[in-house]
């Protein structure tokens, strides 16, 4: 805790920074809000998204880079996964619908 700003924010100039940051990103989804009338495809393409990184890739570059296994099979099975994952999630970007009608 030593060396630590006491203020909040610390000097003018990350204040600065932090304000602006914050303005761009409450910007940024006003603008979003007023393009995208329907959630629908934005939930879907961002569970899409989630499922390529939190379920795929981020699990594969775990045990690629951070685990102790160093054979051929296990970071084959590593990049298998990082590419079942990128795909089911290219697959979740280009097929948004829920086909609803199509089911029993």
């Amino acid at each position: 805790v030593r060396n630590m700003a006491s203020s909040r924010y610390g000097t003018s100039c990350t204040k600065l920074l932090t304000t602006l940051t914050i303005f761009a990103i409450v910007l940024t989804s006003y603008i979003f809000a007023l393009i995208v009338p329907d959630l629908l495809v934005v939930n879907v393409i961002g569970g899409a998204l989630c499922v390529g990184v939190f379920a795929s890739v981020g699990p594969g570059l775990v045990g690629l880079y951070l685990t102790r296994s160093e054979g051929a099979s296990w970071k084959a099975l590593m990049y298998a996964l990082i590419l079942f994952g990128i795909s089911n999630a290219v697959a979740g970007i280009v097929f948004p619908d829920n086909y609803e009608g199509d089911m029993a």
